[in-house]
């Protein structure tokens, strides 16, 4: 692991100080390695100018000397001692290690242990600046030097959950995440997936190649009445972000204002897709929209499990009200996957599917939104996620880094209101 931020000064070591050669060296004719130094935070490590590389099997010594107001923590890296600092190297591959600087006021320190207060090492923690992620040290803790005024930083690890996280952090702050084994809890989602592909059969008409269409299936569909009827030990959910999770505080005020926003309102859809299917090139006839004279048939993929027949047959219902002939394909999830997922969405097989996700409560959405949103993912169906350029640009961006969770905030922002405009998932009840 090395940093690599803008606070990371690197040192490219030409030639540092040779305490010896082991093993009768290999002279001029045999390999040569380089070394490469990084400093995390204000500091320095001793070096000599000199050749490009260094000859296989030399020890190479190095030194790191902090600034004034810093001291050294430890080196990350193949060396002798990573707490000390005067170690050596052995130059028997290409190297790289970091001299990590530790100030009390511009660092911030993570220490990982189990509830008994013993040191648990090897914990990864994933933040939101440009460091990305670091891994405590076999003392059990990391240092982190970032330009960024905050980040938000997560904790991993196989087989165990790390608290609390996700979690604020910023310079100055001293964290201590305690570890217990088990697995993060995970969330069970209900949501409609949506073909959003022009078909190649122009004679078939797929409505919900209108992003319009697709958004307007938020009003359409009364997710209160999901979780008194069909969900009746679930929750309404409108965003990915799922509720009692860090992300859904943190982004709060943005997601009761799209909640509100995309409250049932069977008129407003219906008005919607009135207009959007007129625009097509549809015409209502006898309460059934035509397309070319033929019946706009919507194929509806229906899992065939018990909550989610209910589920499918409320949602038909409510096409049909608003003018849709609906063929109901029941399904289980194994002759389901081969259709939605890895069959050409273009060749107009389905276009609605009553999918489910489970999701853990400690990861951050970005990762998440990705994957249903940007190309490359998720088979054929996933491939064909190019529609939104603007979207996928803003959903990249989640990835970071930033230089504040404000601006992160901010990018989340657009992102959950984008996706629900474009709505290739109308997401309807948690657990």
């Amino acid at each position: 692991m090395s940093f690599r931020g803008k606070s990371i000064a690197l040192v490219l070591l030409l030639v540092v100080m040779l305490s010896g050669c082991l093993g009768g060296g290999a002279g001029k004719s045999g390999p040569k390695f380089n070394l490469e130094v990084y400093v995390s935070g204000q500091g320095s490590v001793n070096s000599k100018a000199g050749a490009t590389s260094i000859p296989s099997d030399t020890l190479v010594t190095i030194e790191a000397i902090p600034a004034s107001g810093w001291e050294f923590s430890y080196w990350i890296g193949d060396v002798s001692d990573p707490y000390s600092p005067k170690t050596e190297i052995m130059m028997d591959e290409d190297k790289s290690v970091t001299a990590v600087m530790y100030s009390e006021e511009e660092s911030i320190f993570f220490e990982t242990k189990d509830s008994s207060g013993a040191i648990v090492p090897g914990v990864s923690l994933m933040l939101t600046d440009s460091t990305g992620s670091v891994t405590t040290n076999s003392r059990g803790f990391a240092v982190v030097n970032t330009t960024a005024a905050s980040t938000i930083v997560t904790g991993v690890m196989d087989g165990f959950v790390v608290e609390p996280t996700p979690l604020v952090v910023q310079k100055g702050d001293r964290i201590s995440f305690t570890l217990s084994e088990g697995s993060v809890p995970r969330v069970s989602t209900a949501e409609l997936t949506i073909n959003h592909t022009v078909f190649k059969d122009t004679a078939k008409l797929n409505p919900f190649s209108s992003a319009k269409i697709r958004e307007a299936m938020n009003w359409l569909i009364d997710r209160e009445y999901i979780v008194s009827s069909i969900y009746t030990d679930h929750r309404p959910l409108t965003t990915v972000v799922v509720p009692d999770t860090f992300e859904y505080e943190l982004m709060l005020d943005t997601i009761e204002a799209l909640e509100q926003k995309y409250s049932f309102d069977a008129a407003k859809a219906e008005a919607v897709i009135h207009a959007e299917m007129e625009q097509l090139g549809a015409e209502l006839v006898g309460g059934i929209w035509h397309y070319k004279d033929e019946p706009v048939e919507v194929k509806f993929l229906i899992r065939d499990d018990e909550v989610r027949t209910k589920l499918g047959d409320y949602i038909a219902d409510q096409l049909k009200n608003v003018g849709f002939a609906v063929e109901r394909i029941y399904l289980n999830g194994g002759q389901a996957v081969p259709i939605w997922m890895n069959g050409d969405p273009t060749d107009g097989e389905w276009n609605l599917y009553t999918g489910g996700w489970m999701v853990s409560k400690n990861n951050l959405s970005h990762h998440f939104l990705k994957q249903i949103h940007t190309p490359g993912s998720l088979g054929r169906l996933g491939e064909a996620y190019t529609h939104n350029p603007e979207l996928i640009e803003v959903v990249d961006r989640l990835n970071g880094p930033f230089n504040s969770v404000e601006e992160r905030k901010e990018v989340l922002k657009q992102s959950l209101e984008l996706s629900l405009q474009d709505s290739v998932r109308v997401w309807l009840v948690y657990q």
